[in-house]
């Protein structure tokens, strides 16, 4: 799930949505659940009826994602405003990525200057 799509992301999601968010297949993530084998204590499972939800913010928080609360370029952490988006996880430049869909190895650098392209 790329950056853009947890950010939209409604306020409360259903278990395969979490669990593809967090790596988890659809079956894997229902039947984590359903057992109460639920291991990631900071992502509470609402129970509402017969349907479970997720709160996303929690969900976020997990991942380490902060909304930037509608500006359009967020600020760093020294205050001044970066051209990158905050939500992305930080790229080593020495690393190699694996891009989806196409399968696509690059490294980090690469990514870094397409980035900067973009």
């Amino acid at each position: 799930m790329t950056m853009d799509e947890l950010l939209a992301l409604p306020p409360a999601i259903d278990i395969p949505t979490a669990g593809q968010a967090l790596g988890v297949s659809r079956g894997r993530a229902y039947q984590m659940a359903k057992n109460g084998e639920w291991p990631f204590e900071d992502i509470p499972i609402l129970k509402l009826g017969k349907r479970f939800k997720i709160p996303t913010a929690a969900l976020l928080k997990y991942l380490g994602v902060e909304p930037h609360n509608g500006n359009t370029q967020p600020s760093t952490s020294e205050g001044r405003s970066s051209n990158t988006s905050a939500m992305r996880r930080q790229i080593d430049p020495n690393k190699r990525y694996r891009l989806k869909p196409s399968g696509e190895i690059v490294t980090g650098a690469e990514l870094l200057r397409r980035r900067a392209e973009a």
